[in-house]
Order: structure tokens, then C-alpha cells, then sequence
């Protein structure tokens, strides 16, 4: 027999000097009563060789409420955990939900509170504000959208979707053109002359710039444009403003990373965050260049 008293498959007789099958011919059939008993416990769990009984499955486990409280809590945090990577892949919800779902991902605060556009109302109502070519009979939401754009408390803001934000990965770097800037930042001056007309632009010169600018700028790589407003006063603001919103509404169709105006800055990779409080990288300051009070800057993406 084999350990723990079950028959394992050979015959110990001790008259024979070899071991026979059970299964040869004239071999003595064992059955479970010539097996001596040794109880259950030598049987594994849910085992019924031999016709052993059994074993009793035991008792249910029952969780206390403080106990259920913990499993909820700890499925919880991965669930938590897991957005929190999906975050990381795909973006803040904000940035692609309204692209699946074909909602607006623009807005801008009127007199009466928030107010969401489509990103093309968004282009066409920036565009003709700036240009001052408003058709009339605008309705009372664009009217409003239009004295919200020429103010700072407007602030309109879009989101570039997170697919825009990787295709983004995959365009080429450039170098400088004989303007020395960038053909991307290239393209953000000609379409905005084209709306806005003669603007005192600056930020950049043939051959490239290499002083003048914080450490690390994009005008170091022919990738911004600086759009003075000069002096500083609440009309060239809201000048100012209504260049910075164009900007921020056509930024997916002109590769637009950065704009920054008046103590402000939009950034694409942050869209879904809109115009957030900008602050030198030498910290505060009240110089008016470095604060970009006369003047707005904006850069385009540097490709890989």
C-alpha cells in the first residue's frame, strides 16, 4: 500500500519476491473495505477516491461591516489608481470627452456666466472681433461672447484634445528659416498678420536671436513671436487680449504649445486647466516685460 493507507497500484504480498499490478490477471481485487481506515483527514479536500466521505466544506465566511468597509475602501484606491494611469495615457477627461462625445471644448465667461462654444464659433467669432469685421445681426450669445473677448475676465480658453497632443509627437524639428524663426512659427505670424493686419512683432531676427531672453526660451530656437502692446494701458490690454484668445482658439491648427499675457499663461499640454496665473522664472517681479504686460508671447511645438 502506499502512504497514508490508500492502494497505490502495486501489491507489497510478502510471498512474492516482485511486485504485481492490481490490474494483472488473478491479481486480488482490492476494494475500499479492505482499506484500513484512517479517517478523512488523509483525503484531500472535495476527494472522493476510494468512497471516503467528503469533507465538510466548513463555515461561510461572513465579513463584518467594518470589514466590507475595507474591501469597498480598498477597491476604492484601485480604482483610483487605474484612472489615475488612464490619466497619464489619454489625458484629463476634459481634453477627449468632448471630442468623443462631439461637445464644445471651448468657453469663455460673458456677463452671464460661463459660456461653451464650438471650436470653430470659437475661431470664427475671435477672428472677426480681432479683424473688426462683425456681420450684423449677431445674436445676443455671440454679442455677448464678443464683449467677453475684450476683457481679461473673458479669458477664453479651449482644450486640445489628447490626440492632437500625441500627433504633436510625431512632428518633425525644424530649423530656422531665413526670418529665423521656425516654418511653424513662421506660419503664426503670417496667419495672424492676415487677421489682425501690421503688428509691432518681435522676439526674433535672421540669423536667429541669443540674448535678450530667459535661459532655455523658444526664442532661442526661432519658435515665438512676442506681439507688442506699447505702453501699457487698458485699450492696448484689450488689444492685447483679443490677439491672445485668437491665438488660444486657432492653437490645435497652428501647433501652438504656449501664450502668455498679462500675468497669464495657456499651455496645450494643460488645456483643460485654461488661462492659469503666470509667474517669471526668477519669481515675482513687477517688471512689465517680464510679466508680459506689453506684450504677448507665443510659441509653437519643437518637434522631435
Amino acid at each position: 500500500m502506499g502512504t497514508g493507507g490508500i492502494a497505490t497500484g502495486t501489491s507489497t504480498d510478502a510471498g512474492a519476491g516482485e511486485a504485481a499490478p492490481l490490474d494483472a490477471p488473478g491479481a486480488p481485487r482490492v476494494l475500499p473495505q479492505d482499506v484500513p481506515q484512517e479517517g478523512p483527514q488523509d483525503v484531500p479536500r472535495g476527494s472522493t477516491v476510494y468512497g471516503y466521505p467528503r469533507p465538510s466544506a466548513g463555515p461561510r465566511l461572513r465579513l463584518t461591516r467594518r470589514g466590507r468597509q475595507a474591501v469597498l475602501g480598498a477597491a476604492l484606491v484601485l480604482v483610483l489608481l487605474v484612472g489615475a494611469a488612464a490619466v497619464r495615457v489619454v489625458g484629463w477627461p476634459d481634453a477627449w470627452l468632448p471630442g468623443l462625445l462631439g461637445g464644445p471644448s471651448c468657453s469663455v465667461t460673458t456677463a452671464d456666466g460661463e459660456q461653451q462654444l464650438e471650436p470653430d464659433d470659437a475661431k470664427r467669432l475671435t477672428s472677426a472681433t480681432l479683424a473688426k469685421t462683425l456681420p450684423p445681426g449677431l445674436s445676443a450669445s455671440d454679442r455677448a461672447v464678443v464683449t467677453a473677448l475684450r476683457t481679461r475676465d473673458g479669458a477664453l480658453s479651449c482644450t486640445v484634445s489628447a490626440a492632437e497632443r500625441h500627433s504633436r509627437d510625431d512632428l518633425a524639428r525644424e530649423d530656422e528659416t531665413a526670418s529665423g524663426l521656425t516654418p511653424r512659427a513662421e506660419g503664426v505670424r503670417t496667419a495672424l498678420r492676415g487677421v489682425a493686419g501690421k503688428l509691432p512683432l518681435g522676439g526674433f531676427e535672421p540669423g536667429g536671436v541669443s540674448t535678450g531672453h530667459m535661459p532655455g526660451s523658444a526664442h532661442y530656437e526661432g519658435r515665438a513671436v512676442d506681439v507688442f502692446f506699447r505702453p501699457v494701458s487698458a485699450q492696448t490690454s484689450r488689444r492685447g487680449w483679443l490677439v491672445a484668445q485668437w491665438l488660444v482658439a486657432h492653437a490645435d491648427e497652428l501647433d501652438v504649445d504656449n501664450v502668455i499675457f498679462d500675468d497669464r499663461i495657456w499651455t496645450a499640454s494643460r488645456s483643460s486647466a485654461g488661462w492659469r496665473p503666470y509667474v517669471p522664472p526668477q519669481g515675482p517681479t513687477r517688471n512689465a516685460v517680464l510679466r508680459h504686460l506689453d506684450h504677448v508671447h507665443v510659441d509653437v511645438a519643437r518637434g522631435t
